[in-house]
């Protein structure tokens, strides 16, 4: 590809522009494993080695997602080696030359200044800065949408029908990599569809100046105030909890039942009244006209269509349909309900409000302050007076795009899978800035709305990238990653046991650990959430040892999808499956491997947030600990069974303390070294009763029986020689050497 105009700044402007480029991704790339995110990693990672091995998504290997990006990463590991770390670079030498392709695009759409800032805006995004450190699909989207728009750029200025055709092209690759470029390319076709005639050129390009100005800002604040008002009114007159349920206004709050897309559908009636009100548009014609010049287009409309879908026909047809007939089954058809359209622009505002109002989510929005910095350097530009041009070739892309996202179809309102709409969005509010101060004149101003620019920008990057590794953010990190599993990696090692077959609920932890998995179970999340759940247990009955690990855990809290199916996997792996490894740390990082044999047994236990948790029929009881101390981030318990011998080792600021587990028929045995004090931390109160009936108090000796009503179990304490030292009905300290968990007769 061909650079018009390249000129020796270009250079120096690519190299000074790598130079932050590198330094932040790099943070991450270093920064260790974090379950919180690397199960899409261990996935995609996976694919890819078994591609190399002769082992193909969709016949062999369930996959949710087009085929491109696997085989890319697959030639990129054969090349290079099958490692993370290798992988991950393959992300950064992609993210690399989009930052080069998007300083290019900037640059023909008015200088090298825009280019210079628009390359910028995407090296510090901190949504870039962490796809582009990790194996996921978003750094291709990044690439390919650049790569369109520069053509795109490109036909817009000198009407050549080939770089229409190379820009839907870049589109069409793109959708083979991921869904979520699907939106962008179908927003690009229908653009270019329409720039076939100058009539509907001129239509589009009006409705997007019309859409896109200083008005838009009076007429939602309009539309939310008289939408207030209108649910307010309604509620007071027919008071009721199902009308209070549905009217609510979009984006203030959050739409969580279907009812609520009432309230969304009268919130863009109201809208819509007030724009027509308010710009004295006549629509009806220009419809009418647009559908008859389209179809009087049909010849070059069809030509278009092609440049689109002839990558998509090729790579999908033969990487993807060529392999399996259930190709479509397992990503189209599995994707297609992961959301609902029309909602995503007051869910993606919601998401905002959300984590501005919580104390405990605030750092998420470290992701929208691009858009958030662009957005108020445009309002107090209106605030001034100032009448920022919109580029016309852009805005009507900007247009579609936004429809497409955030009207049409059902994509998640996630930054990175928004990420092509919000590439047009910066190049579009960039140029209208630069355009503006270049007519002013106004050099000075500019740069100094540039410079702070970049600082609020470039600050939330280099803070993501610094920060977030060493897991000072509040954004979801596990610390312990790596260390678990390579603890996990000795033990398998030390016991032979490398040869099994297992079935790894996070897939990196197989990847990372070079285990035998079934190829077709890969992937749990999609199994169990967009295919079929019953695949999971099929994947069970396979495998001779789990992995149970923090993404699990994290997921069950999250979807009531996984707390069905991962917890009933849970119950069934604590009543019927031998634990051989476990090890958690008190923020929640934990890693257990299970060895599925069919012994029932009525209790068991693991490591859980950094105890030993206990169940009981198949219930999470109590957690056992044998320090006072408040629990700190390195702190940790670890159970391993070696030789027939369970030996836990509990770690409190620095002093460890080993102990012995025996579990038996009837119940098991805790034996300490020394006379300690045991903590058990029970999950839902209970009732302590000593052998004469009474409530147990301090200074009881002997069995004592517990009953947990919420779990529906009893059991019996045996403290032998030992005494409680305090009792309540959520905990229990005991003074013992050996404590014993027996079943209730």
């Amino acid at each position: 590809m061909r650079f018009d105009g390249f000129q020796k700044r270009d250079v120096v402007v690519v190299a000074l522009l790598s130079i932050p480029y590198f330094l932040l991704r790099v943070m991450i790339i270093q920064g260790g494993m974090n379950e919180y995110f690397d199960y899409d990693e261990g996935t995609y990672l996976m694919i890819a080695r078994f591609i190399n091995q002769g082992i193909l998504p969709y016949r062999d290997v369930f996959a949710v997602h087009p085929p491109l990006y696997y085989y890319l990463l697959a030639l990129w590991l054969r090349l290079f080696g099958d490692s993370y770390i290798v992988g991950r670079s393959f992300s950064i030498v992609l993210g690399l030359i989009a930052a080069v392709f998007a300083y290019f695009t900037g640059k023909e759409l008015k200088d090298w200044r825009l280019g210079a800032l628009f390359a910028l805006v995407l090296i510090f995004d901190p949504t870039m800065v962490e796809m582009n450190s990790l194996v996921f699909h978003e750094t291709s989207i990044e690439l390919f949408t650049v790569l369109s728009l520069y053509h795109f750029v490109k036909y817009s200025k000198t009407d050549e029908a080939k770089h229409a055709y190379f820009s839907l092209f870049w589109a069409g690759l793109g959708t083979t990599s991921k869904f979520t470029m699907i939106p962008y390319a179908v927003a690009l076709y229908l653009t270019l569809v329409l720039f076939l005639s100058k009539e509907t050129r001129d239509y589009l390009e009006r409705a997007a100046a019309l859409i896109f100005n200083r008005v838009q800002t009076f007429i939602l604040t309009a539309t939310t105030l008289f939408l207030t008002v209108i649910i307010v009114d309604v509620i007071v007159s027919y008071p009721s909890d199902f009308m209070r349920s549905i009217l609510i206004v979009p984006g203030i709050h959050p739409i969580e039942i279907v009812g609520q897309i009432f309230s969304v559908g009268l919130f863009l009636i109201i809208w819509g009244l007030l724009f027509l009100y308010v710009t004295k548009i006549s629509y009806v014609k220009p419809l009418l006209r647009t559908i008859r010049v389209v179809v009087e287009n049909i010849k070059p409309a069809l030509e278009l269509t092609l440049a689109l879908l002839i990558p998509k026909i090729v790579v999908e047809g033969t990487l993807g349909l060529g392999v399996s007939m259930s190709y479509f089954t397992q990503t189209y058809l599995a994707q297609k309900s992961r959301y609902a359209p029309i909602i995503n622009p007051f869910s993606y505002v919601n998401n905002i409000l959300k984590h501005l109002y919580s104390d405990k989510s605030q750092d998420y929005l470290v992701f929208y302050i691009p858009v958030m910095v662009l957005l108020a350097v445009l309002l107090t530009g209106w605030a001034k007076g100032r009448r920022f041009r919109l580029e016309k070739s852009l805005g009507s892309l900007l247009l579609m795009n936004f429809l497409m996202y955030f009207i049409v179809f059902p994509i998640v309102p996630n930054q990175r899978f928004l990420y092509p709409f919000f590439m047009v969005f910066y190049l579009v509010v960039l140029y209208a800035l630069l355009d503006q101060f270049e007519l002013e004149n106004s050099w000075k101003t500019s740069l100094a709305v540039f410079i702070v620019m970049m600082i609020l920008v470039g600050a939330s990057g280099i803070g993501m990238a610094y920060r977030y590794p060493k897991g000072d953010l509040l954004i979801a990190w596990q610390a312990h990653g790596k260390e678990l599993r390579d603890d996990l990696g000795r033990y398998i090692s030390q016991h032979n046991i490398s040869e099994g077959t297992y079935l790894a609920m996070n897939p990196f932890n197989a990847y990372y650990l070079h285990l035998k998995i079934e190829p077709w179970y890969l992937d749990t999340f999609g199994l169990t959430y967009l295919y079929n759940s019953s695949q999971l247990w099929e994947a069970v009955n396979k495998s001779d040892y789990l992995i149970f690990s923090t993404w699990m855990y994290t997921m069950e809290k999250e979807s009531s999808v996984f707390k069905n199916s991962f917890g009933e996997l849970e119950k069934t792996a604590h009543s019927r499956y031998t634990l051989l490894f476990s090890k958690s740390y008190p923020q929640g990082d934990v890693i257990t491997l299970i060895k599925r044999d069919n012994r029932s047994r009525a209790l068991s236990f693991e490591a859980y947030l950094g105890k030993v948790r206990v169940w009981i029929n198949g219930s999470s009881v109590f957690y056992l600990h044998v320090f006072r101390s408040p629990l700190k981030d390195d702190d940790f318990t670890e159970i391993k069974l070696v030789d027939g011998v369970y030996t836990a080792t509990q770690r409190v600021n620095g002093t460890e303390l080993k102990f012995s587990i025996s579990p038996g028929e009837n119940g098991t045995t805790f034996h300490f070294p020394k006379v300690i004090n045991v903590t058990l931390e029970f999950t839902e109160p209970v009732v302590i009763l000593n052998n004469q009936g009474s409530y147990a108090s301090p200074g009881g000796r002997g069995a004592f029986k517990v009953y947990s009503p919420e779990h529906m179990v009893e059991f019996i304490l045996d403290v032998g020689d030992g005494r409680i030292v305090s009792v309540s009905s959520k905990e229990v300290v005991i003074e013992c050497r050996e404590l014993k968990v027996l079943q209730s007769s």
